[in-house]
C-alpha cells in the first residue's frame, strides 16, 4: 500500500525534471533568437543636435537659420534725424608769397561762410620775437572771437622777428607787409579803409613802425607790450616832444595800446609813452574817460575815427592779456 507513494514521488520528480528541461530549452532557444535578432537589427539612429534623426546614421544638413523680420530691423520713418555737425567758423590755410625774391609765409583764417559779394575788414596779427604766424594764431585767435566777420592774416617775420629799423624803402619786412595787404585785397573782398594791425612785443613795435612809415596802409593798430615808432637809420621829422615823424607821415591812426604793469621785457612806461605819442599825432586832449572793458581809458577830444585807448593791466607781465582778443575786436569793429 505504501509502495505507491515512492513511485508516485519518483514519477512526479521525473515529470518536474522533464518540464524543467523543456523550460530550460525554451529559455535557451529564446536567448539564441534574441542574440540573432540583435545582430540583424540596424545601427541605432544617431541623434542630431536639433532633435531630428537619420535612419542611416548620417546627420542631415542643418536647417537654415530663419531671417528675422522683426519690426526693430526696419528704420522708423518717424524717428528724428540727427542734425549734421555745424560747419567750422573759419577755414585756415598756410600760404606763401614771393617778395623781393624771397618766399614769405603766412597763415590765413577766413570765414567759412565767406561771401565774395560782402566786404570784410582785414587784420594782420604780428608775432613776437622767435614766433611764427602759426604760433601767433595759436596764442591769439582773433578769428575765434570775430567769427564770420573778419579775415585775419598771420605773417611770419624775417628770422622769426621783424626788421624794425632798416630804412623803410629797403626794409624787407615793410615790403612784405605791404605786399601781403595787396595780396589779400586781390584775393578777397576787403572793405575800403578797413585794414588793421595787431602786434605783440616786437610785433607791436612793428605795427607802430608801419603806422608811422606807411600811414595809409592801416586804419588802426592795436599794440600789445610795444613802444613808439623810431627812425634811428632814416631821415625823419618830429611831432614835438621828441616824437618821431616818419617821412611821408602826415596823419595818425586809431590806436589801442595794451600793457601790463609787471612787464619786465618791455616796461610799463613804454605803453604809457606810446599812448602819448598817438594822442599827440592825432591831436587828442590829455584827459581820459574810462571805457569797457576795464581798465581801458579813451583819450578825450580825439578826431572822429582816430580814437586813442590805453589799457594798463595791473599784475600782467610780458604775456597776452586774457581780454586782448575781445578788446581788439570791439575796438576794430567800432571804427
Amino acid at each position: 500500500m505504501n509502495g505507491g507513494g515512492p513511485k508516485s514521488a519518483c514519477g512526479e520528480g521525473v515529470r518536474i525534471l522533464f518540464v524543467g528541461c523543456i523550460l530550460t530549452a525554451a529559455a535557451c532557444a529564446s536567448a539564441e533568437e534574441g542574440s540573432v535578432a540583435r545582430e540583424l537589427s540596424p545601427t541605432p539612429p544617431i541623434p542630431i543636435a536639433n532633435g531630428a534623426s537619420s535612419s542611416n546614421g548620417v546627420a542631415p544638413p542643418p536647417s537654415p537659420t530663419p531671417t528675422s523680420t522683426s519690426s526693430t530691423s526696419v528704420p522708423d520713418a518717424a524717428a528724428p534725424v540727427p542734425e549734421p555737425p555745424p560747419p567750422p567758423t573759419v577755414i585756415t590755410s598756410n600760404e606763401t608769397i614771393e617778395v623781393w625774391g624771397r618766399t614769405r609765409s603766412f597763415v590765413v583764417a577766413r570765414p567759412s561762410t565767406y561771401d565774395p559779394a560782402r566786404s570784410y575788414p582785414l587784420l594782420l596779427a604780428l608775432h613776437g620775437d622767435g614766433g611764427t604766424g602759426a604760433h601767433m594764431r595759436a596764442a591769439f585767435q582773433l578769428d575765434g572771437v570775430a567769427g564770420q566777420d573778419v579775415i585775419v592774416a598771420y605773417p611770419t617775420g624775417s628770422g622769426n622777428s621783424w626788421d624794425l629799423y632798416t630804412p623803410a624803402d629797403s626794409d624787407k619786412d615793410v615790403a612784405f607787409l605791404v605786399a601781403l595787404v595787396d595780396e589779400m585785397k586781390a584775393r578777397y573782398n576787403v572793405a575800403p579803409n578797413r585794414v588793421f594791425s595787431f602786434g605783440m612785443s616786437s610785433g607791436a613795435f612793428m605795427s607802430n613802425q608801419m603806422a608811422c612809415r606807411r600811414p595809409s596802409l592801416f586804419r588802426g593798430i592795436v599794440s600789445h607790450s610795444g613802444g613808439v615808432p623810431a627812425e634811428p637809420n632814416d631821415s625823419h621829422g618830429t611831432w614835438g616832444n621828441g616824437f618821431v615823424r616818419c617821412d611821408g607821415q602826415d596823419t595818425g591812426v586809431a590806436a589801442m595800446l595794451i600793457h601790463g604793469s609787471e612787464d619786465s621785457a618791455v616796461p610799463y612806461p613804454s605803453g604809457e609813452h606810446n599812448t602819448r605819442y598817438w594822442a599827440t599825432v592825432n591831436g587828442c586832449a590829455s584827459t581820459s574817460t574810462a571805457i569797457a572793458p576795464a581798465p581801458c581809458v579813451a583819450r578825450d577830444g580825439c578826431p572822429a575815427g582816430k580814437p586813442v585807448v590805453f589799457c594798463g593791466v595791473q599784475g600782467l607781465g610780458h604775456a597776452f592779456w586774457s581780454e586782448a582778443a575781445a578788446a581788439t575786436w570791439s575796438f576794430v569793429s567800432g571804427l
